[in-house]
Formats: C-alpha cells, sequence, structure tokens
C-alpha cells in the first residue's frame, strides 16, 4: 500500500507571465477550460533553471508532471523566437511507446491555440517513407526520437538537416535511469557525437525516476549530478538536480493514543457525512498518512517505502492496544473513504513472480475484471490482454 503524495503548489502561468519567466503566450498553450495551469514547485525551479541556461536533472516520482519541466521552457523559448525554423529541440526516449503517448499531450497544448507556429513531430521505425521524406524536407521545431534513430540520424546524409540545426537548443533525455552499464556509454558518445555535429552549445535536459537512495539529500544530489554529468558531457551541478517537494495533504495535529482509539472505536460516520473536510479531521487521517505516505528526513518530507496493510496494522493496534484485526477493518474502510473524497488517493501493488508454464483453468470464462488490474508476464514476453486471454485460454500453454 502506497499513497500518491501532494506536490507542494507554485506559481500558476498567470503569475510566471507577469514575473517575466514565461513568455505572454504561454497562457494560451497551458490552461484548460479557461483556467491556467498551477504548476508543482518543481516544476517552476524547472523553469527558473532554465531560464538561466543552466541544464538540468529531474528527479521526481510517477505522475509529478515530468514532462512540463522541460516542454513549457521549449514551448516558451520557441514564442519568445518565432522566426526560428528547423529543429530546436531534440527529445529522446528510450522506448516508442513514450514516444507515442508524449506526441499525445504535446498535441493537446498545441490544440489550444489556432494556427500556432510549432510543429511537432515524431520520428522513429513506426513512420513511413512519406512521413520521414517530409520531415526531412520541412523539419519541425520539436523532434521526438529514440536513441537508435538519433544514432542512424547521425550516420545517414539525407537526414543531416535534422542534426546539424544551426538552431539546435535543446536535448532531452527522458528516463535517464535506463541509459546503464555499455548502453549508458553508447548513449553518451552518441550525445558527444550530437553536439560535435550540430557545433551547438546545448542545454542538456534529464528527467528520471529516483536515482540514488543512500545517503543524505545532498550526497543523493551529488551522485545524480555526477551520472548526469557523464553522460551528457557537460557539468551538472547538483543543486540544479531537482526533487520533488512534499506537502502534508491533513492538515490537522497528530492525534494522541486515546483520540486515535476513539476514531476507531466509533467507527466512520454515515455516508452521508463522509465529506472531504470530514476526513481530514478525523484522527486517523493523519496517522495514515504520516505511516503510510511521509516521513520527515532532515527537515523535508519525502516519500515513506510502502508497505502492507497488515504490517500497519500492527504498528497501530501495538499503540492503540486494539485488535489487529479492528485497526485492519478501519484502514479499509478510510482508504476507500479517503479515495471517495479523493482526501488521500492510494495505490496497491502486488507483485507476481515468473513462473515456468501458465496454464488455464476449466471455467469457461476469466474474470476479466481482475486480470484488468494485473500485468501477466509469461515467459518469451507474450503479452495477453482480458479479452484476448479469455479468447485464447485453452490455447495458452506457456
Amino acid at each position: 500500500m502506497q499513497l500518491n503524495p501532494t506536490y507542494k503548489k507554485g506559481a500558476t502561468v498567470t503569475e510566471l507571465v507577469q514575473q517575466g519567466v514565461l513568455h505572454r503566450e504561454c497562457d494560451r498553450y497551458f490552461s484548460k477550460d479557461g483556467k491556467p495551469f498551477q504548476f508543482h514547485y518543481h516544476q517552476q525551479q524547472a523553469f527558473l533553471t532554465a531560464q538561466r541556461q543552466e541544464p538540468y536533472v529531474l528527479t521526481t516520482g510517477t505522475g509529478s508532471g515530468k514532462s512540463m519541466t522541460y516542454v513549457v521552457p521549449i514551448f516558451d523559448d520557441l514564442l519568445r523566437y518565432p522566426e526560428i525554423k528547423g529543429v530546436r529541440a531534440i527529445l529522446v526516449y528510450p522506448m516508442n511507446a513514450l514516444i507515442n503517448s508524449q506526441k499525445e499531450e504535446l498535441d493537446k497544448f498545441l490544440r489550444q491555440v489556432a494556427n500556432t507556429h510549432i510543429r511537432v513531430e515524431q520520428y522513429t521505425g513506426q513512420e513511413s517513407s512519406a512521413q520521414k521524406n517530409e520531415i526531412q524536407e520541412n523539419p519541425p521545431q520539436i523532434l521526438l526520437t529514440n536513441y537508435v534513430m538519433l544514432e542512424l540520424m547521425l550516420s545517414r546524409t539525407h537526414e543531416d538537416k535534422l542534426v546539424e540545426s544551426p538552431n539546435l537548443k535543446f536535448l532531452v533525455l527522458d528516463e535517464l535511469h535506463t541509459y546503464r552499464g555499455r548502453q549508458g556509454a553508447d548513449v553518451a558518445i552518441l550525445i558527444r557525437k550530437l553536439r560535435q555535429r550540430c557545433g551547438q552549445d546545448l542545454l542538456c535536459i534529464g528527467t528520471s525516476a529516483t536515482m540514488s537512495t543512500e545517503g543524505s539529500r545532498e550526497q543523493r544530489r551529488q551522485v545524480v549530478a555526477n551520472v548526469a554529468s557523464k553522460l551528457f558531457g557537460v557539468e551538472i551541478k547538483p543543486s540544479n538536480v531537482i526533487d520533488e517537494t512534499l506537502e502534508r495533504s491533513i492538515g490537522r495535529a497528530a492525534p494522541t493514543t486515546d483520540e486515535l482509539r476513539s476514531g476507531i472505536l466509533t467507527g466512520l460516520p454515515p455516508e452521508p457525512e463522509q465529506t472531504l473536510d470530514a476526513f481530514k479531521t478525523h484522527p486517523l487521517s493523519h496517522w495514515i498518512e504520516m505511516n503510510f505516505g511521509l516521513v520527515e528526513q532532515e527537515g523535508h518530507l519525502v516519500r515513506r517505502t510502502p508497505i502492507t496493510l497488515e504490517s500497519g496494522a500492527a504498528t497501530l493496534a501495538a499503540q492503540t492496544q486494539l485488535p489487529p484485526e479492528t485497526c485492519l477493518a478501519a484502514f479499509k474502510q478510510m482508504f476507500l473513504w479517503g479515495s471517495k473524497t479523493k482526501g488521500l488517493a492510494f495505490r496497491l501493488h502486488q507483485f507476481i513472480s515468473q513462473g515456468v508454464a501458465f496454464t488455464p483453468t476449466i471455467e469457461s470464462r476469466v474474470d476479466a475484471f481482475s486480470l484488468s488490474k494485473v500485468s501477466i508476464l509469461l515467459p518469451k514476453t507474450a503479452y495477453f490482454t482480458p479479452s484476448s486471454f479469455a479468447e485464447n485460454a485453452d490455447r495458452i500453454t506457456t
């Protein structure tokens, strides 16, 4: 069981425009239903670092909006210099699936503004020859690709325009932690080739999940800075390794043991009274957030290592002297209440070890609902969706 943390809020698009951090047209791209985006604090830090023209790395969790930390500065740059033609930014992803999803997200922003001059194209092994020819003849400002295709672009003369653009400024590596060992060395050499070929002083940006968990916060930043500097071939200061800044969702004070016992024994209020405000004032909500979600280290809130419900119930039982079964039942009710009111969002993790054989049962159908929550990895990486599994269950043996 793991809680989705609350990220510290930063400025809105409008506020950053007023401060001169972003171009005045940015609020047209980054708004929804007429309401300007409210950025996270770590996103705002990235914008300020990009404004200083300094390379940086984002090491924040899943769902923290890492892509916005480079998309917004790139859009801001293209709005400040609308006359720029050719490739301005190369975004490198380890998998084509990530490129496809990122292209969809960027298109959403572009559709906000009619007749925008900003163009985004993906250049992988998925596009047809006609599509690639069009991109070669008329390069976009933002090019999404993978490291294999980037190496091919550096070796094929008919793709020179894409890597020798005199206006190339941004180089982004997404999922930085995937480039390790021999592959990491290959990509590091590839980046040096690109920098040599284009002859530009590139602004290098990397994003990643947590790359280091040992030592103090400053020590972890130093480790990430060292790795990223080797990969990009430019110095990245530890202060430019931007991690997540979390804050508590539950503002009430820590409950006493008597308050916890009373809250558990009294039970939840009737369903009509199960509001967000009531959830945030319940004594168990604070305990859950600080035991399943957050822990303070060096005066800084960080994510807790996920634990099981049973482990959390045992800890609460020891504190309140109530039966673990009673605490476990209270947890389940509280988590559902918090999820329903968006007081505390949670994730359930289930780990399934790989088996030698996968044998279907004799039942006539498979419970598609239960399978829809689980990715099944079979030997030789055969993938089945719930529907295709149900249709082919009698033929699947390994």
